[in-house]
Order: structure tokens, then sequence, then C-alpha cells
């Protein structure tokens, strides 16, 4: 869900919605901060789960995924706001900055988690 709410405020960016409706800015300013207060408590649940249960490849995994899309939408929801108010619209140059970042971790999932957690 965490990675539809980002690629729908992605989407909404690309298509300039946030800045020709007041109705489709205020949803997109809504679900990206619903989308951080999701993605908190679905990492409450994850680190309580590794923590009894041990980390597996998986978990690191998602929990990985889930600070990164937090980081993403704790920093594009104020954006989102002050593009709202009109002054100025910055979030689309935050998602292009930010893609190395998606990248990285999807290499390191790729690549990294399997040596980590062979035999395992």
């Amino acid at each position: 869900l965490l990675v539809v709410v980002t690629a729908l405020a992605a989407y909404a960016i690309a298509d300039g919605t946030a800045r020709r409706s007041t109705v489709d800015s205020w949803l997109l300013l809504a679900m990206t901060a619903a989308g951080v207060l999701l993605d908190v408590l679905v990492l409450i649940a994850l680190v309580e789960r590794s923590a009894s249960l041990g980390p597996t490849a998986n978990r690191v995994a998602v929990t990985g995924l889930n600070l990164v899309l937090l980081v993403n939408l704790v920093a594009i929801t104020p954006l989102h706001w002050r593009a709202h108010r009109g002054r100025g619209n910055v979030v689309d140059r935050w998602f292009a900055g930010y893609l190395p970042v998606f990248a990285t971790w999807s290499a390191l999932v790729s690549f990294a988690l399997p040596v980590a957690f062979r035999g395992r």
C-alpha cells in the first residue's frame, strides 16, 4: 500500500494534478500524511516481529523498504503543503533526487542480503 501511495504521489506530480485542482491537492496531501502514519505503524509491527522471531532476509528487506518509503513520504508531505499553498513546487526535484536511494536499496536487497542470509 505504501508503494501505491508513493507511486500515486509521483504520478500526480508528473501529471501536474497537484497544481491544477484544489481538491486533488488536498487529497494528495491527505494521502501522503496518511501514508506516513501507516508506515510508522507497519514499521513498529515489523520491528516487534523481528525482535521476537529473529531477522530473516524477507523481514530485513521489507523493513528497509519501509524505512526508505517513510523517509520519502516524510519529506514530500511538507513539500506538498508548500506547493498547495503556492510557495513553489519542488516535490518533483525531491523525487528525482531520491531515485538513487531506491536503486541502492534494490541493489542491496538483490546482492547483499542473499549473501548475508545464506544458509538460513
